[in-house]
């Protein structure tokens, strides 16, 4: 009687195990990522210390710390890439600003 429990837990127990490494190990999360970064300046000004890179095709970038890329305008400023625009937070003035004046420079591949 005593080896039939034994055998009956020792089952259980594989059954129990073998469920558990079936499953996929990845923890799934219902919150939504954050789709706002801190402020983030759409416009960039050029300062000492200002390091900036040249694209294969001619133009010049700079890659902020926190990995924005923005590109050389006409008037030496450096506006915030297109595809990056989303996911910034701006206030009104900079986003006319920048539509006005950037739009034209972060478009891929032109000029």
């Amino acid at each position: 009687m005593k080896m039939i429990k034994i055998l009956q837990a020792v089952v259980l127990m594989v059954v129990i195990g073998s469920a558990a490494s079936c499953s996929s190990g990845r923890q799934y999360y219902n919150q939504p990522q954050a789709r706002y970064n801190s402020h983030v300046s759409l416009i960039l000004t050029p300062s000492p210390g200002f390091t900036m890179s040249r694209n294969p095709d001619g133009r010049f970038f700079h890659r902020s710390p926190q990995g924005f890329v923005y590109w050389q305008g006409y008037d030496n400023r450096f506006y915030l890439d297109k595809g990056q625009v989303k996911k910034v937070r701006y206030n009104n003035y900079e986003y006319r600003e920048w539509k006005r004046f950037g739009r034209k420079y972060s478009k891929r591949g032109k000029y």
